[in-house]
């Protein structure tokens, strides 16, 4: 790991790849020479765009190989605020026009691309944030998020015909996730 950034990780990485290989899956980033930190700073909003976040522990310029694996357009954002450290811990997509969204998390650039590509995009609060709202998954037409939404956001939602399910995490989020940190998409 680049930089000794969560040295208490290191590792991880050769047992995910061990079992992608074994099950014949293609890998890419074996022999990464930039720290990436995969799902939890590059989330698809459709199938078509991958947003890639960079900042405290993605570099930006890994997204030049990432681009490879498909036939996808990937928007580049800038984390700027110390205490969310991933992407999905601020942005989370709910369909291609409409995102949960911390816009202080962000670049002014990148709040502007958001703004402009998701023009349906809900802001949270700063205490939603701090409650790992935007962890959240949206499974067809339902958003699982950690306890904390607000009913301004929820009703937001519910607007746009989605369904929201809070599950507690509180245990899981000591570890700095919730219910997108849960998820593996293969």
């Amino acid at each position: 790991m680049l930089d000794d950034k969560l040295v208490f990780r290191t590792g991880e990485q050769v047992q995910y790849l061990k079992w992608f290989k074994s099950q014949g899956m293609r890998i890419l980033g074996d022999d990464y020479p930039d720290f990436f930190e995969g799902g939890g700073d590059a989330v698809f909003s459709d199938p078509m765009t991958l947003w890639a976040g960079f900042g405290q522990r993605s570099v930006k310029k890994v997204y030049e190989r990432v681009k490879v694996l498909g036939n996808f357009e990937t928007v580049i954002c800038e984390l700027i605020h110390p205490d969310f450290y991933h992407l999905d811990t601020c942005f989370a997509p709910v369909d291609e026009t409409c995102a949960l969204w911390y816009p202080p998390a962000f670049s002014e650039k990148t709040q502007k691309e958001i703004v402009h590509r998701l023009p349906n995009s809900i802001s949270i609060s700063d205490e939603e944030a701090n409650a790992f709202v935007c962890n959240a998954i949206t499974i067809r037409n339902t958003v699982i998020s950690p306890i904390g939404m607000k009913v301004v956001t929820r009703n937001a939602l519910e607007n746009r015909q989605m369904a929201v399910v809070e599950i507690d995490m509180s245990e899981f989020m000591k570890s700095g996730g919730a219910c997108q940190c849960l998820v593996l998409r293969l």
